[in-house]
């Protein structure tokens, strides 16, 4: 203790020292909190947080909210972030968020990376409408990046949320949209199909491609009249996920002729009429 103390005094944290701490047991984690108005210097409170991360210390998840805050060199945040990722709880998300305001571009991917990565530890919907809280206020940008986050966690609690806040804020329903296409994918139904149908006609073509692309994935077959309609958009983004929708649910390989599409669609009703009803 005495040999941290006078590390620091001088203005460099001695890793042995530090070392010898961790040796001792969790109860020195005392130590380096009280120290952490004078620990300043980058590569110390770098040591510092690995050294309570080891330590297991209960008060770890607030020291590095605030050292994220502190901290002035990139390479010292991002390991911070690193050991947020493994170390922290949903009480991180506000902080989080308000981070993710205010990083410079080169620290977007750690602090996505460690909000995903506590969202993934912690699967449960409460956890992740707590995600969707924390950027209530925040720039329009990091909400985009909480979306992102969320479908990013692959769990079936992240879609039931995004389902409930498509069409509550119009800026953020392509990023929305985006993130259910990618939990669908993943394997999550999707609770109902009537918003996404309803937006096959909306005026914005983003939200008219993510809604045909999910509807194949989901293999659809209610909305293949207006998808087939679609064929004749003159949005290319909007025209490729239709066909290729077409395509996934039909099993076929036809031109993205709309014409072609009417007449197989035509044939399978009548097949259904004739002999599927007896099946």
């Amino acid at each position: 203790v005495r040999a941290v103390l006078a590390s620091v005094r001088k203005g460099d944290l001695d890793v042995r020292a530090v070392e010898h701490l961790v040796r001792l047991g969790p109860e020195t984690s005392g130590v380096l909190l009280a120290l952490r108005d004078e620990i300043r210097r980058d590569e110390q409170i770098r040591v510092a947080a690995e050294a309570l991360a080891r330590l297991e210390c209960d008060k770890l998840e607030p020291y590095l909210l605030a050292t994220l805050q502190r901290a002035e060199r990139p390479g010292t945040r991002r390991a911070v972030y690193a050991i947020l990722a493994a170390h922290g709880t949903p009480f991180s998300f506000p902080h989080l968020a308000r981070l993710m305001d205010a990083n410079p571009p080169k620290l977007k991917r750690p602090a996505d990376d460690a909000f995903t990565a506590i969202l993934r530890r912690h699967g449960t919907r409460p956890a992740h409408r707590e995600a969707w809280a924390a950027g209530v206020g925040r720039t329009p940008e990091t909400r985009a990046r909480i979306v992102s986050c969320l479908s990013a966690s692959a769990a079936a609690a992240a879609l039931a949320v995004l389902e409930v806040q498509l069409g509550e804020n119009p800026s953020l329903d392509p990023a929305i949209l985006c993130g259910i296409a990618r939990l669908v994918n993943a394997g999550h139904p999707l609770a109902s199909l009537s918003a996404i149908r309803s937006l096959l006609d909306h005026d914005d073509s983003r939200l008219r491609r993510e809604a045909a692309l999910i509807l194949g994935i989901v293999h659809d077959s209610e909305s293949l009249p207006a998808l087939i309609e679609m064929l004749e958009e003159s949005d290319i983004g909007v025209r490729a996920n239709v066909h290729w929708t077409l395509r996934n649910i039909s099993g076929l390989e036809l031109e993205p002729v709309p014409q072609r599409w009417k007449l197989w669609l035509d044939e399978e009703r009548a097949w259904w009429r004739a002999e599927g009803l007896d099946l």
